[in-house]
């Protein structure tokens, strides 16, 4: 078996995750017995920190103020919010989507951190609509636990990306900052598009024909694990400390459940890890010690709630 010196793939690798994060590009990792895999090799050719520092300052340059943070109250997400208002002094609006699997405990840090960081906070889950926004995510999450990888964390992205866009014409805003550690472009998930480098902002015209940007601020700023532990330390983060690999969210864990109770194999962890380290967010003994971490056994009450709260 060959295994990537760089990252955690492996010859005997699905690679489940390069397909679904580009399911539009044939994406592939070749492994080779005689150094790093072909998508490390690719990745490290085409990241180049000073470009991407230009880019998110230009991004945020011309952004109308106030800058939505898409703020799920997790580790990521809170660094990128103290990276806004500590390091960049950007005027801040931290959305939260209330899914209605995010624990009290988060809800009430994320009010907590906010008010500390001089950000203003919007919990969105009492807007027009709730109710049928709730009743169609509930039933795509249905949906996604159906399927082959039950990936419910895309269902919740997609959903809360929707109730930003609109936010964001209610505020006036223009741009929303995402704490993702991942790349917006790259020549090779892209099909060799231009330009030939990474890139961390993408645009989107909405139906009224604003644009609104989209900045991958953690990518775009290189901030790594280490320095994501440091900023998380000195704010006094609190961890829920659920056992999948999100901290502020139930599904997560249940989904993890799921696809035990069903028995299905995935490599998914390893895999996704081997992006974060593409991604210069991990180093691989950081991304090994997380993938051999000793996880708890789920809650079987809270498994059985969610199983309930998602009944048809």
């Amino acid at each position: 078996m060959l295994e990537c010196p760089c990252c955690l793939l492996t010859s005997e690798s699905t690679q489940d995750v390069l397909r679904f994060f580009w399911p539009d590009h044939d994406v592939r990792a070749v492994l080779r017995p005689d150094g790093p895999c072909s998508f490390c090799e690719a990745s490290a050719r085409w990241l180049d920190p000073a470009r991407l520092a230009a880019e998110r300052d230009e991004v945020l340059a011309h952004a109308r103020r106030p800058v939505l943070l898409a703020y799920s109250g997790g580790k990521d997400s809170t660094a990128a919010l103290h990276h806004l208002r500590r390091d960049l002094g950007v005027e801040t609006l931290a959305v939260l989507f209330d899914n209605g699997f995010i624990p009290p405990a988060v809800l009430e840090y994320a009010a907590r951190i906010t008010a500390e960081l001089g950000a203003e906070l919007v919990i969105d889950r009492e807007a027009p609509g709730r109710e049928r926004l709730r009743a169609g995510f509930a039933r795509r999450l249905r949906v996604a636990f159906r399927g082959p990888r039950n990936d419910v964390c895309a269902v919740c992205s997609k959903t809360f990306l929707r109730r930003f866009h609109r936010i964001a014409r209610e505020r006036g805003a223009d741009t929303i900052v995402l704490g993702n550690n991942f790349w917006a472009h790259s020549p090779h998930t892209s099909g060799g598009a231009a330009p030939p480098w990474m890139t961390a902002s993408w645009s989107r015209e909405l139906a009224d024909g604003a644009t609104l940007w989209h900045l991958n601020l953690p990518f775009a700023s290189r901030i790594t694990r280490a320095r994501t532990r440091e900023i998380l330390d000195e704010i006094g983060f609190h961890d829920a400390r659920f056992t999948g690999y999100t901290s502020n969210c139930v599904l997560s864990d249940f989904q993890d459940h799921v696809r035990a109770r069903d028995g299905q194999p995935t490599d998914w962890g390893r895999e996704y890890l081997s992006l974060e380290v593409s991604a210069g967010y991990l180093t691989r003994a950081e991304a090994l010690e997380e993938l051999g971490r000793a996880r708890g056994a789920a809650d079987a009450a809270l498994m059985a709630r969610i199983e309930r709260a998602l009944a048809p």
